[in-house]
């Protein structure tokens, strides 16, 4: 008796809603949300954006900077949330009476863009960041948390200007190691 083998898309479409059109959209929909968002991509568009909105506020046409709000929302939607091995840098590190930490870190190509996790002392980054210097480039992976319609990803600047131009985003911290700083060839 042969086996019939079935390509991965095909019982990934059938499993989400068969293989009609409807079903296409949903898998599209499912490998849109597997990719990695990548730092570059990120970090560039949201200093477009930054650069746009500061140009549009200087002419103090709210009805300007309202479409470039609409713009940053519709580009932040269109990224997946997960990110894998982005190279930061530590910016501070505060804890609690509990031990637990508050992480900041910043793309050291766009510094304005800044992102904060919190991190318990059982987690298995905990000693990685306890042991970095203020400054140290580290490896991070995780995934931005997801927030409401207004802003997509939780954003915690207090004003739209802060938001548009230095934003705060929250992350979920998967692992941070700091960056290898031996050459290749073992040395």
């Amino acid at each position: 008796m042969k086996k019939l083998l079935m390509p991965l898309a095909l019982i990934s479409s059938i499993a989400v809603g068969g293989c009609g059109e409807e079903g296409k959209s949903q898998n599209v929909e499912l490998n849109k949300k597997r990719e990695l968002l990548n730092i570059e991509t990120f970090g560039d568009e949201l200093s477009r954006l930054e650069k746009k909105y500061k140009t549009k506020s200087s002419t103090q046409n709210q009805a300007a900077m309202t479409l470039v709000r609409k713009e940053r929302k519709e580009i932040i939607s269109s990224f997946p949330n997960e990110f894998e091995n982005w190279e930061v840098k530590l910016k501070n590190v505060v804890t609690d009476t509990d031990g637990e930490a508050s992480v900041e870190f910043v793309i050291p190509e766009h510094p304005q863009i800044l992102m904060r996790a919190t991190v318990e002392p059982n987690h298995e980054s905990y000693n990685n960041i306890a042991n970095a210097r203020l400054g140290s480039i580290m490896i991070i992976s995780g995934a931005f948390r997801e927030g409401d319609d207004e802003d997509y990803f939780i954003e915690y600047s207090f004003t739209e200007r802060g938001s548009m131009t230095e934003p705060e985003f929250a992350i979920e911290l998967l692992n941070a190691r700091p960056q290898d700083n031996k050459k290749k060839g073992g040395k």
